[in-house]
């Protein structure tokens, strides 16, 4: 089914001006525009649907105003709230916070590697399997999400937060049976036959996490994936097997709760770093340069290869700068301040001055994450400057 996207400058149910399409799909599409009344910037999603006769939109139409009634319902910040729906000739619309950032899709072919590193992706998992058990637990009924996948997973530009998009609403304008809702090669074998319960979502969720690991997007003819560690040899045989139990042909033999598929991710991770009190400012420098912050600054090395002019990292050294960018130097300057006992992080863009970033506290090793943050935003301005 083909349709026309909206035209920038057109204004809906009085109040919301499209600015600019954002994404189109075979359901529908989504743009950028502003609310009129509060002069916010929000996301105004639009469903097309193909209907034989007026008694089954009616029915569509229904189940629509039905399914925005639970999904405004929903409270979680990492969830994008849903302000507003209505129907506009003939068509469904509803209108959502707009988050500023990219899909996982998006980033992953940005990336330039054969799938996303197993710590980002594990913390990845773990974030949505938090959101989906606030779904999976709703009273009175579970929310099923029923389309997970990359590019329902997005990542805000501004701090790197994690949030779960485009609800599987297409079953809002589902008429009566015999419409599979989700995408192929995520969705699990029962929801082509529309039964779905929350381990459906939990196959797609592994679904993603082994396309977002390996970069090989999955079969949509088939329910075969192969341990993530065959097709990508950075990845341990502990996270493949993680991986592949969630994604069992039959739903019993999967997960059977988001919780459960969280405590299995979180044996994965790396403990937390462990801080030596005799230890000098130097020489706590220089160890979470080198156990955390320096694995980031090689793998950026490894992808930009041709475009990084830091070419090897410094060994017994407080303050330095990782560079990319051959005409524009985009720069990431990290210094000591021993009297904060704390590492510093700048950005700075050609001649431009250098911007705070923020800093990461030497003496609480739960914060040194956050390098990965800053990382993280310097390559993503770079990203976005040469596009």
């Amino acid at each position: 089914m083909t349709f026309n996207s909206l035209i920038p400058g057109v204004t809906l149910s009085g109040r919301y001006k499209i600015s600019v399409l954002v994404k189109r799909g075979g359901m529908g599409a989504a743009y950028r525009a502003e609310d009129l009344k509060s002069g916010k910037t929000v996301a105004v999603k639009e469903l097309v649907y193909s209907f034989e006769n007026p008694e089954d939109k009616e029915f569509g139409i229904g189940n629509f105003l039905a399914e925005m009634g639970v999904l405004k319902s929903l409270l979680h910040p990492q969830i994008p709230k849903i302000l507003d729906h209505f129907v506009e000739n003939r068509e469904f619309f509803f209108v959502m916070e707009f988050i500023e950032g990219k899909d996982f899709s998006t980033l992953l072919k940005e990336s330039g590697r054969l799938g996303l590193p197993e710590e980002k992706v594990v913390r990845i998992g773990i974030e949505i399997c938090r959101i989906l058990e606030y779904l999976h637990t709703r009273e009175p009924a579970p929310v099923i999400h029923k389309d997970i996948k990359s590019s329902n997973i997005m990542q805000r530009n501004e701090d790197g937060k994690i949030f779960l998009i485009d609800f599987g609403i297409a079953k809002a304008g589902s008429v009566k049976e015999g419409m599979m809702i989700g995408t192929a090669g995520y969705a699990p074998p029962e929801q082509f036959l529309n039964q779905v319960d929350a381990r459906s979502d939990l196959f797609a969720l592994g679904a993603t996490l082994h396309e977002l690991s390996t970069g090989k997007r999955p079969d949509e003819s088939s329910f075969d994936f192969p341990p993530p560690n065959e097709l990508n040899q950075n990845l341990s045989r502990e996270f493949s097997e993680v991986i592949l139990e969630a994604l069992q042909y039959e739903p019993e033999n999967r997960y059977q709760t988001a919780k459960q598929f969280e405590e299995a991710l979180q044996t994965l991770l790396p403990e937390m770093v462990p801080i030596n009190p005799e230890q000098t400012f130097q020489e706590l420098c220089q160890f979470f340069f080198k156990k955390t912050l320096f694995p980031l600054l090689e793998e950026l090395q490894r992808n930009y290869v041709n475009e990084c002019q830091t070419l090897s990292l410094p060994e017994n050294q407080d303050s330095f700068s990782f560079t990319l960018g051959i005409q524009i130097p985009y720069i990431l300057i990290v210094e000591a301040n021993s009297q904060k006992h704390a590492i510093q992080f700048y950005f700075k863009e050609g001649i431009l001055s250098k911007t705070f970033l923020g800093e990461i506290s030497l003496e609480k090793s739960e914060d040194w994450g956050r390098a990965e943050e800053f990382v993280r935003i310097m390559t993503s301005k770079y990203n976005g400057g040469t596009e």
